[in-house]
């Protein structure tokens, strides 16, 4: 049986979490891997990792910034078949809904291209008013339904 890895500062790492959950096949029961429950100290480290890179990806510009949304589209499309069949897999959904699913996905990874901007925003009005502009740092995402 599989253990799920972590993605920290471009690299899979394995966990030192003591639990996991375990990912069944809802339709059919069989254990399919185990997602560890990461520990608070694995989380700030990936945290603290993220917030160490921000800088250098803050002053890169936007054209680059974005390419690895154009990535995410091209690899979803490239995958489509592979992913849907994982998620009824894994979510016991039908395989048309599975492929609604990436459809949607692939909506959403060409909509964020689009959105994918510096931060901006106006504070106060008249003279004194000032725009603050800038990227958004670090995130962490946890995917799933």
């Amino acid at each position: 049986m599989s253990t799920l890895l972590n993605f920290i500062g471009g690299e899979w790492t394995a966990s030192t979490a003591a639990e996991h959950a375990t990912v069944y096949n809802p339709a059919s029961a069989e254990v399919l891997a185990l997602t560890p429950l990461s520990p608070a100290s694995e989380v700030a480290g990936a945290v603290e990792v993220a917030a160490r890179a921000f800088p250098a990806w803050r002053r890169t510009p936007l054209t680059e910034r974005i390419q690895p949304l154009f990535k995410l589209k091209m690899l979803l499309e490239e995958k489509f078949e592979e992913l849907a069949r994982t998620i009824t897999l894994e979510c016991g959904k039908t395989l048309a809904e599975s492929k609604g699913e990436m459809r949607r996905a692939i909506e959403r990874a060409a909509q964020r291209h689009g959105e994918t901007q510096d931060f901006s925003c106006r504070l106060g009005e008249g003279p004194s008013a000032r725009d603050l502009r800038g990227s958004i740092g670090p995130l962490s995402a946890e995917c799933g339904d």
